[in-house]
């Protein structure tokens, strides 16, 4: 495994390529014969950390401290580059092969003190990669972090676990009290079985989301089965969609839905008609939104298959614009 970094200086351009810590030795001495000499001494405490200027001298510093192991200015070089996001970057790639955890240690203090948005980028992603080589030494380090940044990494690496294996991803995410992932993996395509799981998580849009992409493609009386009738957001949500996607696939099945339909449920198989019908038979969705909608969403069915007539029927036109309040869309 290596990784590669490519830096550009203002003065001339610094090709590094890092090939695991087995290199990162010699790179370092070759690097530190260069231009900017001082500013490894910088980093020994002869001189502030201040003087740390160029991505060459970054470069340099970071794999130095990597051999050495030295963790104690690492918070101070953070600092030094922390309105450069592709220095910090390099940085993190070098770390993440030597001391993850005190990098990451580092760099949530930097994040926590100032905020940055660079910085949590770095941050963020940094603990994604280390994530996937690492799931629990990751999590662990994640744990100590404070307020927002601990619940927005908690839940990223939660959503990393659930992307490589969904199951024992959401298992994961439930044991933890709090966690809610940023949305649904895409591992969870088609995956029925997942929703008991689903089901499990605390209200929001990554629920719904999640209930979503687990019911791809099943039929529609199955998949709002398994939905059930919870009354929540993500439940209430997740069924128009799936009546959404249904009435895409066969829009027959969502009218004949439609028939015995009741509350939610038949508002929105009434709008997930109307709104396939208008692109594929204008006249058809004007006689639908009269017998099964009311107010701006029947009018907007109505008024966009009129727009869509005038080319080809301008009576039948004229007669669904008729059917509009007077001064609708003007």
């Amino acid at each position: 495994m290596y990784v590669v970094v490519c830096l550009t200086c203002a003065g001339a351009g610094v090709a590094l390529g890092y090939y695991g810590m087995e290199s990162a030795e010699p790179t370092a001495k070759k690097l530190s014969a260069g231009k900017g000499r001082e500013t490894v001494s910088a980093i020994s405490g002869s001189k502030p950390i201040k003087s740390v200027r160029s991505r060459h001298q970054v470069a340099r510093a970071a794999l130095e401290m990597a051999v050495r192991g030295e963790t104690g200015a690492l918070s101070e070089l953070i600092e030094a580059c922390a309105h450069d996001k592709d220095a910090l970057e390099l940085i993190a790639a070098v770390w993440l092969k030597k001391d993850p955890a005190a990098f990451a240690k580092a760099m949530a203090g930097a994040c926590e003190s100032s905020r940055r948005e660079s910085l949590v980028m770095v941050l963020q992603n940094m603990m994604s990669s280390w994530g996937k080589a690492e799931p629990d030494a990751a999590w662990s380090a994640a744990e100590k972090f404070h307020g927002t940044l601990r619940r927005w990494v908690l839940n990223q690496l939660a959503l990393g676990r659930m992307s490589r294996d969904a199951k024992t991803g959401l298992e994961f995410a439930l044991g933890h009290q709090g966690i809610l992932p940023p949305g649904p993996a895409g591992s969870f395509n088609g995956r029925r079985e997942l929703v008991p799981l689903i089901q499990q998580l605390p209200d929001s849009a990554a629920k719904f989301q999640s209930l979503t992409r687990a019911l791809k493609d099943v039929p529609l009386a199955e998949a709002l089965t398994a939905v059930g009738h919870v009354p929540e957001y993500s439940n209430l949500h997740a069924r128009r969609s799936i009546i959404r996607t249904a009435a895409k696939r066969s829009v027959e099945e969502v009218i004949a839905f439609h028939r015995t339909a009741t509350g939610a449920d038949r508002y929105a198989a009434a709008h997930a008609v109307g709104d396939v019908l208008v692109t594929k038979d204008p006249a058809a969705a004007v006689e639908w939104a009269k017998e099964n909608m009311s107010g701006a969403i029947r009018n907007g069915i109505i008024a966009t298959a009129a727009k869509a007539l005038k080319s080809t029927d301008p009576a039948a036109a004229a007669a669904a614009e008729a059917l509009l309040p007077e001064g609708f869309g003007k």
